[in-house]
């Protein structure tokens, strides 16, 4: 049971399939934040391995009341099991972790306490570094970082924020599109910047993910499905009347481009390999 009685008004939502490997990690690393969070709502995307049995021992140890557990009656996605987790979160702020990363010590202390000191702020992200079980980094605690204001023409070009190094005010009136299974969190943040505005980013690295952007495994090996979840959420802002026309067919174009670089990439690197 956790022992510190101060707690950071943040619901940390961690959506997981399949993860009995890694999800310790990524709750121990919550659990082991200089503030902790209010509460961490784990929800289980219909898994079919070990990790409801591994999540059931960690709560016997962290506190049923610390970390929750919602279990899905069907493997319905990411965005639906976020909303889930947001649905039943009490705290003024949500955090989201994937069940594969993991977070700095201060990730908390220091992204909270900023939002709290600038409530006109409703979405920041930060910063995401390698960090591989083969060569771990040694964590250094941070003591001055730089905060940027993020504009949406600079998103409508790259999604800045990898979802671990999210937090946003649990009041907004946006969730993830639960239609949608990949680029979901890029539609998210670029409906909330083109409807509030005030977005941030902290210039650190408070979170890691654990294996390579296009290495092995996971999402990474389904580059087309990502890309044309990008091209949708490119067309679902222009339904919606955040970009125009000629905006959207210069995005597409873009993307696109950008998509034939990382196969490209890609390509050459499994040619060395050979």
């Amino acid at each position: 049971m956790l022992q510190d009685n101060t707690y950071a008004s943040v619901s940390v939502i961690i959506p997981g399939y399949n993860c009995s490997q890694t999800i310790g990690r990524a709750i121990r690393s919550v659990a082991s934040q200089t503030l902790i969070p209010y509460e961490v709502i784990f929800v289980d995307d219909k898994s079919q391995d070990r990790t409801l049995e591994v999540l059931y021992e960690l709560q016997k140890e962290l506190g049923n009341e610390w970390l929750k557990i919602i279990q899905l009656e069907k493997n319905s996605g990411p965005s639906v099991a976020r909303n889930a987790g947001w649905s039943l979160a009490k705290s003024d702020y949500i955090a989201f972790l994937d069940a594969d990363d993991s977070w700095h010590p201060q990730k908390i202390e220091i992204q909270y306490q900023w939002m709290m000191n600038h409530s006109e702020c409703v979405l920041t992200g930060h910063l995401i570094a390698l960090n591989s079980d083969k060569n771990s980094k040694a964590v250094e605690l941070v003591s001055n970082y730089e905060v940027l204001p993020i504009t949406k023409r600079m998103f409508l070009l790259k999604n800045r924020f990898s979802t671990p190094t999210v937090m946003l005010k649990r009041t907004i009136n946006l969730r993830f599109d639960s239609e949608q299974r990949f680029a979901e969190d890029y539609l998210l943040w670029l409906r909330v910047i083109s409807k509030y505005s005030n977005v941030f980013m902290i210039r650190h690295e408070l979170a890691y993910i654990h294996k390579a952007a296009y290495g092995q495994g996971g999402l990474s090996q389904q580059l087309w499905k990502m890309e044309k979840g990008e091209l949708l959420t490119y067309k679902k802002l222009f339904r919606d009347h955040h970009i125009n026309w000629f905006i959207f067919k210069l995005l597409t174009a873009f993307s696109l481009l950008k998509y034939l670089k990382r196969v490209g990439v890609m390509q050459v690197k499994r040619e060395k390999r050979l």
